[in-house]
């Protein structure tokens, strides 16, 4: 899918939840501290447990079986945020090939719910969409997937709409073919309000994108053309060299005080008809004015300094026709951005690290600079 603010997961707006304003969790009024009273709240075992629906788990009554530990489970690289009407994932890496997992849910007192669920890993992993999206600020595809190896996968655990701010824990073992269960591992999850910080509120315009690689930065000013050269072969054997080019009109990203988003992204892209040029041996090219919106959540997180901004509905326009439109339910918004953020006054700045591999090292790092 094409996604609105440019390419690389940039996750920039946060996850949407399907109600009015009127019932929103955060309304035009809250303050910053009234959010995280709110996220603070402890919440109920049970009201988790009964409220969450996890793909491919089977709810049982009681407590998980015994495990043997006789094979690993990192579960280290998981959040431990969650979001309305969206959920979590855990990231699941052991030594074994595992099959399941069991998850069973527990309030910050200790108290754990009355069932617990019993999760097919693969039906898991099955309902997930592909993370393979247009970042909709820089307008590159993203080389990110869900591949997972059956010894590293990713479980994703849904919202239900009575599930509000505040925090609770889950307690997660995982088991192979053979029977054999992983030690638990326990983690605390905060389920954060939409919105989040009232300095975020307003119409903001975005200015600039860097993106660095091995230490080198490369920086875009919008409004400014940016062009690379490339050299192909023709079908006749010889050799000929293009210029494609790409210019950012404008970017300008509405920010709701209720959580909600609205963004409008326009440019001009010149890059080469290949079959033409090849053909030919002489650069042709095919211009095309698009016009990307979009629209959903954003969320900030205090302890992390962090935004996070996820996808509900997104529309493409190229050369003024109608080229793309997806409307997404809760539970399965588009993460557009999830990144560091640094507010000043009138101006901030977005910093968005990628792991497209997963093997731990940073593959690039992209910054967006917006202005009021």
């Amino acid at each position: 899918m094409k996604n609105l603010i440019g390419i690389i997961i940039l996750s920039l707006f946060a996850i949407l939840v399907s109600c009015s304003n009127d019932d929103s969790p955060l309304s035009n009024q809250i303050s910053n501290e009234q959010a995280e009273i709110l996220e603070n709240t402890p919440l109920e075992a049970n009201q988790v447990s009964n409220n969450v629906v996890i793909t491919g788990g089977t709810k049982k009554d009681g407590v998980p079986p015994i495990p043997n530990e006789a094979i690993s489970l990192d579960i280290s690289d998981s959040g431990k945020t969650a979001f309305l009407g969206e959920g979590f994932e855990v990231a699941l890496s052991s030594d074994a090939e595992i099959v399941g997992a069991y998850i069973q849910f527990k309030a910050n007192d200790g108290t754990v719910a009355d069932s617990y669920y019993d999760v097919d890993i693969v039906a898991n992993s099955s309902n997930k969409k592909s993370t393979t999206k247009k970042a909709l600020i820089s307008r590159k595809m993203s080389a990110n997937s869900l591949a997972h190896k059956i010894n590293n996968a990713t479980l994703d655990v849904d919202f239900g709409s009575e599930i509000p701010p505040g925090e609770f824990c889950y307690v997660l073992c995982v088991y192979d073919e053979q029977g054999n269960i992983s030690a638990p591992q326990e983690v605390c999850v905060t389920v954060e309000s939409w919105g989040g910080n009232i300095d975020m509120v307003g119409t903001w315009k975005l200015v600039k994108v860097e993106e660095i690689n091995n230490g080198e930065t490369e920086s875009t000013l919008v409004g400014s053309e940016n062009c690379y050269s490339e050299s192909y072969e023709c079908n006749n054997g010889g050799t000929l060299e293009a210029t494609e080019c790409n210019t950012r009109e404008y970017g300008t990203v509405v920010v709701n005080a209720d959580g909600t988003y609205n963004a409008e992204f326009k440019g001009l892209d010149r890059f080469v008809d290949y079959t033409a040029s090849t053909l030919s041996c002489e650069a042709v090219y095919i211009n095309e004015v698009y016009k990307d919106i979009s629209e959903g959540n954003w969320a900030y997180v205090e302890a992390d300094k962090r935004l996070t901004i996820v996808e509900y509905k997104y529309s493409s326009e190229i050369n003024g026709e109608l080229e793309e439109i997806v409307t997404l339910e809760p539970g399965d918004a588009e993460l557009v951005l999830d990144g560091s953020i640094v507010i000043d006054g009138d101006t901030f700045f977005i910093t968005e690290s990628q792991d497209y591999d997963g093997d731990g090292v940073i593959d690039e790092v992209h910054r967006y600079y917006f202005e009021k």
